[in-house]
């Protein structure tokens, strides 16, 4: 949003806030995890010389007011989106909205198709069970390459079941199961390449 209102294109956008991102998880805290603007723009040049030598960083150079749009600005501008360092993924349960811009189907794999369709998403994050229950990994490796997408986590949900905790739970049966659920989500980020596996421990320690 502060790059939008600065005048900023869509890359350089995306880029500024994942570069927050990226130092916001690496804290504890809230408020104390967030970056200064100077960490950030630190963050880019960094990957920007990691990745692209002296090529010049994917932030906006300081300019004067009323600077040109032109032609060649656009086109530098371009090329600096196209330069973005980061790879962006989604929740596939954000596929859910708009549902009258989608003409295909709502399951698991019409997600995948529609956010295939997405300019700039090149990941895709699963919820363990409750996406891949039922399917196989070569239908969701296929759909995936069909649509030009990876997988890029798998977020592991307890079911309800495990209200009273899931790791934690009082019952060694339910304990017993949780374990071989987190197994199980573990292979399939495997089999489908994903580099995270996330384990939301939403009801232990409660």
């Amino acid at each position: 949003a502060v790059g939008y209102l600065e005048g900023m294109d869509i890359g350089q956008c995306l880029a500024l806030g994942a570069a927050a991102g990226t130092l916001a998880v690496s804290r504890l805290g809230a408020v104390s995890s967030i970056p200064t603007r100077a960490e950030c723009e630190d963050v880019l040049e960094r990957l920007t010389t990691r990745d692209h030598g002296a090529a010049g960083s994917v932030m906006p150079q300081t300019s004067k007011e009323g600077k040109e749009k032109d032609e060649g600005q656009q086109e530098r501008r371009d090329e600096e989106a196209e330069r973005c360092p980061f790879l962006f993924s989604s929740r596939l349960n954000s596929m859910k909205d708009r549902p009258e811009l989608w003409d295909g189907s709502f399951d698991t794999l019409g997600l995948v198709r529609r956010q295939g369709g997405v300019r700039g998403l090149g990941l895709v994050d699963f919820n363990y069970p409750q996406h891949l229950q039922g399917l196989s990994d070569t239908e969701v490796q296929s759909t995936l390459r069909d649509v030009g997408l990876d997988c890029g986590a798998i977020c592991l949900r307890y079911p309800k079941k495990f209200r009273a905790g899931a790791l934690s739970n009082p019952d060694a049966r339910l304990r017993r199961e949780a374990i071989e659920l987190t197994k199980e989500a573990g292979e399939w980020a495997r089999k489908l390449g994903a580099k995270h596996l996330i384990v939301w421990s939403a009801y232990c320690g409660k």
